[in-house]
């Protein structure tokens, strides 16, 4: 229950006085100060300024602990590609790499600010990536009026477990996309044309993004038929039965000739390319499991209740299960999509709990319980090297992390 910060007294204490302790509490430990700030924000209705601060504080600390990650894979191969680009000037980064441009160009300006110390690019994308992504949940709980506890509950759930915290220093650009993605959704379900802004920075961020367009573009929509909403889905369904049975690099493969040899060349990596078909593909058809049980209730038990939004949702659920099973046959370019589900995951959720039953309810409050455990736990066997990869990482400061050389 919120306090009544009417009262002077109390508005002096909860507004300033608790703030800066907690402030204080976070550069003692801001890994267990996540806890405290998110408890402190269900039960305090603070001003926005300082609810965006401690959402942004609360990112912050993802970001330390990345800031200490051992370069190796994704990350090792983004440094060379830094380097290589400080031999350009900023604007010619494209020269280098001319997809993604607005990834690289920002970090093209970032590693001449930071002398090429990496740690800081680890420490500034992934603090971006959840606070952007965070802000979405935020405003998308706003605009299906949504209790603001159960609002915040979700974000934290985000943060901690959603986004799938050890792949977010690898799948930079992707986290930025799928963060850019969610808040331009949100924005189209209001009928802002910001929405296709925010949709062009995702893009701008990782061009796998703009297969989403159609997303977009539905729910910029006023008024959505259930007529129109299941002949949208009848199509997906007929695009993924009859072009989902080919692998579509071999297709690309063979267009050379009309001036797409870079994807030809991605095409033929991408046939090389092989998954490890026990730990990833559980981890699929378990996402599969309860995007099904969320959309189904969403589908029967709500009868429909939030009317166009409701829909919209459905859409964007129903669209994510189109790539993956158009991509079934191309390895690598389903598990690229399987990533965005955290993002559309993390919507289902505060979606589902608008209308809650009480077994939804309790499942999401143990959820939220767990969450915590479950995150120190995802670091211990993430198999990546952190400054510390168990609980007793909640022990080091500020300082212990920005004083630590993971190279």
């Amino acid at each position: 229950m919120d306090h009544d910060l009417s009262i002077k007294p109390l508005r002096f204490i909860f507004i300033v006085i608790v703030p800066v302790v907690l402030v204080l509490f976070w550069i003692a430990s801001p890994i267990l100060s996540i806890i405290t700030i998110f408890i402190y924000l269900l039960l305090v209705n603070p001003p926005k300024f300082i609810n965006n601060l401690f959402i942004f504080i609360t990112c912050l600390s993802l970001g330390l602990i990345n800031y200490t990650k051992f370069p190796e894979s994704d990350l090792a191969s983004y440094l060379v590609t830094f380097e290589r680009l400080s031999y350009y000037p900023v604007y010619e980064f494209y020269l280098v790499r001319p997809l993604d441009p607005l990834f690289y160009f920002v970090s093209s300006i970032l590693y001449r600010l930071v002398d090429g110390h990496l740690p800081a690019f680890s420490l500034f994308w992934t603090s971006a990536i959840y606070y952007i992504a965070a802000i979405s949940l935020l405003n998308f709980g706003r605009i299906i009026k949504l209790n603001r506890s159960w609002t915040l509950a979700a974000v934290f759930l985000l943060i901690v477990i959603n986004y799938n915290f050890p792949l977010s220093a690898h799948l930079v650009r992707q986290y930025m996309a799928m963060s850019f993605l969610i808040y331009a959704f949100t924005c189209s379900l209001e009928g802002r044309y910001s929405s296709y802004l925010f949709f062009l920075l995702a893009s701008l961020s990782h061009f796998s993004v703009i297969i989403f367009l159609p997303v977009i573009y539905f729910s910029m929509k006023k008024k959505v038929g259930g007529v129109e909403l299941s002949l949208y889905l009848a199509i997906l369904f007929l695009c993924s039965a009859v072009l989902g049975g080919t692998n579509l690099f071999l297709i690309i493969e063979r267009i050379p000739t009309l001036g797409l040899d870079g994807l030809a060349r991605i095409a033929d990596r991408a046939n090389n390319y092989a998954l490890d078909d026990s730990a990833i593909r559980f981890r699929t058809y378990f996402d599969f499991l309860v995007y099904s049980c969320l959309c189904l209730y969403t589908l029967f038990m709500r009868k429909n209740r939030d009317g166009d939004v409701g829909k919209k949702i459905i859409f964007f659920i129903f669209y994510f299960w189109f790539l993956i099973f158009l991509f079934r046959n191309t390895d690598l370019l389903q598990l690229r999509y399987v990533f965005y589900g955290f993002g559309i995951l993390s919507l289902s959720f505060i979606y589902t709990l608008k209308h809650r039953e009480a077994m939804i309810s309790i499942f999401f409050i143990l959820m939220v319980v767990v969450a915590f455990p479950r995150f120190l736990r995802g670091l211990e066997y993430s198999g990546w090297t952190y400054i510390e990869n168990s609980w007793r990482i909640v022990f080091y400061s500020l300082f212990d992390f920005l004083m630590y050389n993971p190279a």
